[in-house]
């Protein structure tokens, strides 16, 4: 196998380099399925095409909506602060997101297709971007990066000031890692 990550060859357990990125997907060089290293599910080419059809529809942010609202991190830690938003995601180009979330208190009440709702913030980024995150939850450096390259781009809402409020920023790197299991 090899690490997707910096290609080096893995032979059991992937190297340090390796897992400096937390959740490095590793290649099997026989086949197109990617196995992460450390649950070591496959995810096979129609699981990542299937994801990709679905990704944000009602269905998707409802599933995003139940994982969210099981994660404590998230939710105690947003309740703390009195969160309350309406979040929208959706790809780079497009007019308006196409899922939304709104939070009371830290917890999804509502998850479903946009609707013309006013926003607090509006995440985008393109397809791709979104299953790579999908696949191998990025860390701060990698936001950082993506946001600095408009990779991701927020529409509305102040990504520089939400990254400098640790209360805000450590549950908006949890949700990257939430979004990857739904």
């Amino acid at each position: 196998m090899v690490c997707n990550t910096c290609n080096a060859r893995i032979r059991g357990n992937p190297p340090i380099s390796c897992l400096l990125t937390l959740g490095t997907a590793i290649a099997s060089q026989s086949t197109n399925t990617r196995i992460h290293w450390s649950t070591g599910r496959k995810t096979p080419p129609a699981r990542e095409e299937a994801l990709a059809e679905d990704l944000f529809s009602p269905g998707w942010m409802t599933r995003f909506r139940d994982a969210w609202n099981r994660e404590p991190e998230l939710v105690e830690t947003l309740a703390r602060i009195g969160f309350d938003s309406v979040i929208g995601y959706g790809f780079r180009g497009e007019t308006s997101p196409r899922g939304i979330l709104i939070v009371k208190n830290g917890i999804v009440e509502v998850a479903r297709a946009y609707d013309g709702e006013p926003l607090d913030w509006d995440l985008r980024a393109d397809r791709e971007t979104w299953l790579d995150w999908f696949r191998s939850p990025p860390g701060m450096i990698s936001i950082g990066m993506a946001f600095t390259a408009s990779r991701l781009q927020f529409v509305v809402g102040d990504y520089a000031a939400m990254i400098k409020d640790p209360l805000m920023a450590a549950p908006f790197m949890k949700s990257f890692a939430v979004m990857a299991r739904v």
